[in-house]
């Protein structure tokens, strides 16, 4: 009876929108001549529409970089690709938005790569004159390994926030969360294979590119510009003279320093290192190196011996200490100035937002959050993701 009383109503308002049911068509087959011409209507609009879809699909191949070759059946290209010069066959299903979305493969074994790591590969290959393996699943098989020099024993880890954090908002990776220990444990299996890996932040390439290509040069035997310390001048600088140089040659900027000391090759800052006390009282003895940092693609040997030796000479410490990121690899800088390694702490993380890290002590818990609730469980709770780094390594240095 409901049923009833709906279609009655249903009746009703089309009648009052003017619905003609006394349609003289009402009941009535199409002719084959209205046949022939609701086919003919229906051909021509999505043979339009498929036109449209082709002449998109097409010129996104372009934007990426391909040059169309021929194709065949409408959905089939073969492209070449303008980086590699590599030809093959593909689908133009494949430059949908749902596969390829914002990203650029720009050949076969790069498909799905974000476009910095990409830039990150064809830089370090043009530095090296050379190809590398991208996207190697042999050496730790079944982890891969993003960018692999099988000569040199290198290897680049590219992390993307938004897929290598530990609970991704992106579909696509949803499952696919990197704990606590992933990062770290890709980095021990590769030096136990005699690689050593670094540990990028998209963040930190996005922000600081000049910067991570010349460490990545450095670590590849690639700097440019190799001076003499003995060629240069030792001078104690101001922390405004400091911290102009480290954000522009540290990844990290600039920090809280006490003393500070530049090397100058004519009259050139090319190298800093700075120091601040190790404890809260500055009364103690003990310091610490908060920065060390040599300008952009410049090696100065010896150079850090002899901003230290100037140090060591001037304030007479009873120890100094160093914490070196593990995710840029072993700093054997501070065995050669004279430091014994402690220990390697275990991982940390940092809070982002898919674009940003943020310090997790600038949202520790606090009195507004849900206290039946751990830290993490209300950062999750408010859209935060973490990421974790591979851990940082303790050096000492002893009077």
């Amino acid at each position: 009876q409901e049923i009833h009383i709906r279609a009655q109503k249903i009746l009703k308002i089309k009648q009052d929108n003017g619905y003609d049911f006394g349609s003289s068509f009402r009941g009535r087959t199409h002719t084959q001549e209205s046949k022939n011409k609701i086919s003919n209507s229906l051909i021509e609009v999505f043979s339009d529409r498929k036109k449209e879809t082709i002449i998109k699909k097409e010129n996104k191949m372009r934007d990426l970089g391909y040059e169309i070759l021929n194709h065949e059946r409408n959905w089939f290209y073969d492209v070449k690709c303008s980086h590699c010069g590599k030809i093959f066959n593909t689908t133009i299903q494949n430059f949908n938005d749902s596969k390829i979305g914002d990203k650029c493969f720009i050949c076969p074994s790069d498909y799905g790569k974000s476009k910095t790591e990409l830039k990150i590969l064809h830089d370090l290959e043009s530095l090296l004159g050379r190809k590398l393996v991208s996207g190697d699943r042999r050496v730790l098989w079944p982890k891969e390994i993003d960018i692999f020099d099988p000569i040199l024993q290198k290897a680049i880890e590219y992390c993307g926030l938004h897929c290598h954090g530990e609970h991704p908002k992106d579909l696509r990776f949803i499952n696919q969360g990197k704990d606590s220990f992933y990062h770290l444990d890709k980095m021990i299996k590769c030096r136990e294979k005699g690689i050593e890996l670094i540990t990028i932040f998209s963040d930190e390439y996005i922000k600081h590119p000049e910067i991570v290509m010349s460490i990545i040069s450095q670590k590849f035997g690639l700097t440019t510009k190799r001076l003499m310390a003995r060629k240069t001048e030792i001078r104690e600088i101001d922390s405004k003279t400091a911290n102009d140089f480290l954000k522009k040659n540290h990844i990290m900027s600039a920090g809280r320093s006490n003393v500070r000391y530049g090397l100058y090759h004519n009259n050139d800052l090319v190298e800093v290192m700075t120091f601040s006390k190790g404890d809260i009282t500055h009364k103690g003895k003990s310091w610490e190196i908060n920065r060390l940092s040599s300008k952009l693609n410049t090696s100065i040997a010896g150079g850090a011996s002899k901003l230290f030796s100037k140090f060591i000479k001037e304030y007479s410490p009873e120890t100094v200490i160093s914490f070196s990121d593990l995710r840029w690899g072993r700093a054997t800088v501070y065995e050669k100035i004279g430091f014994e390694f402690v220990y390697d702490s275990p991982p940390n993380y940092w809070y982002h937002d898919n674009v940003k890290r943020y310090h997790r002590f600038s949202l520790r818990k606090n009195k507004n959050d849900n206290q039946d609730l751990t830290e993490w469980e209300n950062r999750k709770n408010q859209g935060w993701d973490r990421i974790w780094d591979c851990g940082h390594s303790k050096w000492i240095w002893k009077k």
